[in-house]
């Protein structure tokens, strides 16, 4: 089942190439197809992942460059497998719930899944760099195209803030390589096997910068984070859902992927100073929330707020936060999407954004109030929600690293609690205004686009165990990689005699599952 990995990653772009060649009319409709068969082949996918192997499963490796050491070479564990299944979801639903989609955003929707899927898939670290820098393309066009008034300002806003942090990671993978064939002697972009090699301190410390800065740009994480409320309001509804649900979600995976397990020592060290910029995030993008007059701009500053939780449990270097960190990935994602999905509805109705414009909205439309207070009280981390426990475990996994910090977080959900129920109370209660007492209820394909999101919301809340244990099972993984280069560890291998930089080769062969069988580093 191998092959199917790649399907994942390049059937979107295959459908966009023939509906950009046949044009058409309904392109959304093909969308719609090419979205759904996509969705059904990361279940799939899901179906065939074996939940007790915290490695890399489905690995696919192709030579392209051999003497620089680039390849293709792709595969998922448990952290990657759930993002882009959340991927796959959103963008299906997106496309099923705005009925004007023309074909053009939806051949950019398309190009940008499959991009997005590369981008949580690839292990190669060039080919992550293409598939990291070309998907600032399809969000330029979408914003830049059918965005708000200010959309050219917000779009060049965007390009400067992502290719400017682009460009300094790339600097840094460029280094890494460079280091690498210093210590084996030749050229490689093969992530796996960059896990091998344990870098000085103060070589660490410069690459972590250099790798962190462009993540931190896409997160965004303070104080790289102007460029967000531009583009979260500037956007058409379903850009805004896209680039918060799943785009903003490629940098902490990629903190994950990329910067926990290659500079272990500095993530350590920088853990704290890491740690009050996410509070300072917390409670800066609450307290913004509350004087927002735009539902947009609110959200993405709240979204900022909820985004400097993920890092925190990231930064925690455990596995109980980096599980929460991930869980609350998917569950942010598929919660923030559905808020703006649900604006989307309403401003199809009141052609508004603005809160003080809209009062009474549950009298006319008690589906959609009932669906939006169940979709925020989520969001504000309610138990039995998704929230709840994305949320819980990066504070629990923070907490045991330090205690005043997290209570600090903590407290802003306070302030996040505040600001989402005096948004309810002034748009959805109080007296109706008389131009908006006829407006409609949900309709059938918006009953069915937010009945799932409202049962997975609810089910994986109450009983998350089938995403926590995947998820729980690479962490360790990950956490037992982290522990192994400490430098501690590194001395250990010096004085049995063994290359303090470097450890045995990962070999390529596959169990009867098709899981690619990886030995502990160090053993």
């Amino acid at each position: 089942m191998n092959y199917l990995l790649n399907i994942v990653i390049f059937f979107p772009a295959f459908a966009a190439v023939i509906l950009y060649i046949l044009k058409g009319e309904k392109g959304r409709i093909f969308a719609i197809i090419v979205s759904a068969l996509e969705l059904l082949f990361v279940l799939l996918l899901w179906n065939e992942f074996n939940v007790n192997y915290g490695g890399i499963q489905f690995l696919n490796h192709i030579e392209i460059v051999h003497s620089y050491g680039i390849s293709y070479s792709v595969g998922i564990d448990g952290i990657s497998l759930f993002l882009i299944a959340l991927n796959a979801f959103v963008v299906f639903l997106a496309l099923c719930l705005f009925k004007y989609i023309k074909t053009s955003v939806a051949i950019a929707i398309l190009f940008l899944e499959s991009i997005t899927m590369g981008v949580f898939c690839v292990l190669d670290v060039i080919l992550f760099y293409i598939f990291w820098e070309i998907s600032i393309l399809p969000i330029l066009y979408i914003l830049g195209i059918w965005g708000g008034e200010k959309r050219i300002y917000a779009s060049i806003k965007y390009f400067i803030y992502a290719f400017s942090g682009s460009i300094i990671m790339l600097v840094g993978i460029l280094y890494f390589a460079y280091q690498y064939k210093l210590t084996m002697g030749a050229w490689n972009f093969n992530l796996l096997d960059w896990y091998q090699l344990s870098l000085d301190a103060s070589i660490q410390k410069w690459l972590f910068i250099a790798f962190f800065l462009g993540m931190a740009v896409k997160i965004p994480l303070f104080p790289f984070h102007s460029w967000q409320p531009y583009v979260y309001t500037q956007a058409p509804i379903i850009g805004s859902a896209l680039l918060s649900g799943v785009v903003s979600k490629m940098g902490t995976y990629a903190l994950l992927r990329f910067v926990l397990p290659l500079f272990p020592d500095t993530s350590n060290s920088m853990s704290f100073i890491i740690s009050i910029i996410c509070v300072l995030m917390i409670v800066y993008g609450a307290m913004l929330s509350l004087v927002q007059k735009d539902i947009k701009t609110l959200l993405a500053y709240g979204s900022i707020s909820h985004m400097g939780i993920i890092v925190l449990g990231i930064f925690s270097l455990n596995t109980e936060g980096i599980s929460g960190a991930t869980f609350f990935m998917v569950s942010h994602g598929l919660v923030i999407a559905a808020l703006f999905f649900l604006i989307g509805c309403i401003y199809e109705r009141i052609q508004t954004q603005q809160i003080s414009k809209i009062q009474g909205l549950a009298h006319s439309m008690p589906n959609l109030s009932a669906t939006f207070g169940i979709v925020m009280m989520c969001s504000l981390g309610l138990p039995l929600t998704m929230g709840f426990v994305g949320e819980v475990l990066c504070l629990y996994g923070f907490f045991q690293v330090n205690p005043i910090m997290t209570f600090l977080a903590g407290s802003s959900f306070f302030v996040g609690a505040i600001y989402m129920l005096i948004v309810f109370k002034k748009t959805f209660l109080g007296t109706t205004s008389p131009q908006y007492s006829t407006l409609k209820d949900f309709s059938l394909r918006e009953k069915i686009v937010f009945a799932p999101i409202i049962a997975i919301i609810i089910a994986f809340g109450v009983y998350p165990k089938p995403l926590l244990n995947p998820i729980n099972t690479s962490a360790q993984t990950l956490t037992q990689m982290i522990e192994l280069k400490k430098p501690s560890n590194v001395t250990d291998r010096m004085i049995e005699g063994q290359n303090p930089y470097s450890y045995e080769h990962i070999p390529n062969d596959f169990d009867d599952e098709g899981v690619l069988i990886i030995p502990n580093i160090g053993d």
